[in-house]
């Protein structure tokens, strides 16, 4: 719970473990800004193993404001030391969305971006555990 807003509900928790890894899958949905969270987390010790997050009513726009280096340095927010391996401005359905992959030495990430408003989208993010 502490990885997801205060406030948001918790919907599930499944165990997923199978042969190579022995985790619960934990989803919880926030209605104030209709956001669905998913963290998997590693029986053995608690660790996080994945976090993705889907805001429901963010999308993209018709409009690009920002520039691929105005929506790297919104990762470099959350994520100082990001390495990009990818940075594409996407037109899905008509509305355009920024999509980025990076990586840290902690984890692999892909996060989606409004390129008019800088909100995100998606965030999905597998961390280096063992």
């Amino acid at each position: 719970a502490q990885w997801v807003p205060a406030g948001s509900t918790h919907l599930v928790t499944k165990d997923e473990s199978h042969k190579y890894a022995a985790y619960y899958e934990v989803k919880f949905y926030d209605n104030a800004t209709n956001t669905e969270y998913e963290v998997e987390v590693l029986k053995n010790g608690g660790a996080v193993k994945e976090f993705k997050m889907d805001a429901q009513t963010v999308l993209g726009s018709p409009r690009v404001v920002l520039s691929a280096a105005d929506v790297q340095d919104l990762v470099r927010k959350e994520f100082p030391n990001a390495t990009f391996t990818k940075v594409k401005l996407d037109s899905d359905d008509g509305l355009y969305e920024y999509e980025l992959k990076f990586y840290t030495p902690e984890l692999r990430g892909e996060m989606k971006f409004n390129p008019e408003n800088g909100a995100l989208m998606e965030k999905e993010l597998k961390y280096q555990v063992r």
